[in-house]
């Protein structure tokens, strides 16, 4: 995960965060690993311990 972007006006409504879930959720659906280079990716990783095997 490169880089996430969500337009301002949608900002600070979890658009970014069910981003992350669901290509992380696709991930694992299809055993796949992430690197996560993404600032925003890497909190959510970090406040969601179940997704630690992906990585």
């Amino acid at each position: 995960m490169l880089h996430t972007f969500v337009p301002k006006p949608l900002q600070n409504k979890g658009y970014g965060a069910k981003l992350v879930k669901e290509t992380l959720d696709y991930a694992r659906e299809n055993h796949l690993k992430v690197i996560i280079t993404c600032p925003f990716a890497r909190i959510y990783m970090a406040r969601h311990k179940e997704y630690e095997d992906l990585l």
